[in-house]
């Protein structure tokens, strides 16, 4: 939840409230069933102990995605610490759950970013992801997206 909250605040300065700051007890209670479960990952630099990211990964949509798809990941909560943004670390994660969910027999991947934040639905849009639709949860307005895993040709 640190590489989250330090995410928050570089976004807020920015004008993009992706997530609260500091992080509620509900955002560190959401974390807890994930992190026993193994569904929490640390990004670190090969050799390093320190993590420069961390993202959830779930097998079942939730609210937000009520059609379960049971071959679709669910990646949430994608954060990176501000010093290490814009050095293509994201697209290396995305590439890595890819190819994990790929392994594991999934045809899908979604996931979800504020619906004001237009960069990162066009960074998303860049990488294949499709939109499918607004979802309102509590004080968040999302944008949901997918990205077919299914080589096409």
């Amino acid at each position: 939840m640190e590489i989250v909250d330090e995410a928050a605040k570089w976004l807020l300065a920015r004008g993009i409230r992706q997530w609260e700051t500091p992080p509620p007890s509900e955002a560190w209670e959401s974390f807890r069933e994930p992190l026993r479960a193994g569904l929490v990952y640390l990004v670190r630099k090969r050799g390093s102990p320190d993590a420069i990211g961390t993202f959830r990964l779930e097998w079942r949509g939730g609210t937000l995605w009520p059609e379960d798809r049971q071959d679709a990941g669910y990646l949430y909560t994608l954060a990176l610490r501000p010093s290490h943004v814009g050095r293509g670390l994201g697209v290396l994660v995305i590439d890595w759950v890819k190819d994990l969910l790929r392994e594991r027999g999934k045809r899908c991947l979604r996931l979800d970013c504020i619906a004001s934040n237009k960069r990162l639905r066009r960074w998303y849009e860049a990488l294949g992801f499709q939109y499918r639709r607004t979802s309102v949860d509590g004080t968040y307005v999302l944008a949901l997206f997918e990205l077919d895993l299914r080589p096409h040709g």
